[in-house]
């Protein structure tokens, strides 16, 4: 009996979790949730001189991310910098729909920091391309455009 009561409190939770972000999509805890459970494609690391990973495990990481955006399964990329006096740390999810009303989304989450200050946030990305030497995310909300170089000695844009 107690162990169908705790199941039945665990299921009432993850409705409500379900109903909140699907009714006020709210993206950080859309995108903390998938972070936890989609599939991994990969660390990028990016320092002064570029794209440290090589250009192979670029290319897959970029494969990855791109395969599962386009099947709507849950994955996530992570990309860390690291400067003299600056470094962050980006995930990049894609979002299964919560709900049969729902859709596939693309998200970018963030942790800036430098000597002076940090920053952080999560929004949604209109859209992620593969482009040749490029996973190109467009419309990433108050970052705009990230471009992740994934040929080796290749810099980030934004």
């Amino acid at each position: 009996m107690r162990l169908r009561r705790r199941a039945l409190i665990a299921a009432v939770l993850l409705a409500i979790f379900v109903i909140a972000c699907t009714l006020f999509n709210l993206e950080g805890m859309r995108a903390t949730y998938f972070a936890e459970q989609a599939e991994s494609c990969g660390a990028l690391a990016f320092g002064v001189g570029g794209l440290l990973n090589t250009t192979d495990e670029a290319q897959r990481a970029a494969d990855c991310f791109t395969r599962a955006a386009s099947g709507c399964r849950a994955a996530v990329l992570t990309a860390g910098i690291t400067n003299t006096d600056s470094g962050g740390s980006y995930w990049f999810l894609v979002e299964t729909p919560l709900s049969p009303l729902g859709a596939c989304e693309i998200a970018a989450r963030w942790d800036g920091r430098s000597n002076h200050a940090s920053s952080g946030g999560v929004a949604a990305c209109q859209s992620v391309a593969r482009q040749p030497g490029a996973l190109r995310f467009r419309g990433c909300g108050p970052q705009g455009d990230i471009s992740l170089p994934i040929t080796h000695g290749s810099y980030l844009a934004w």
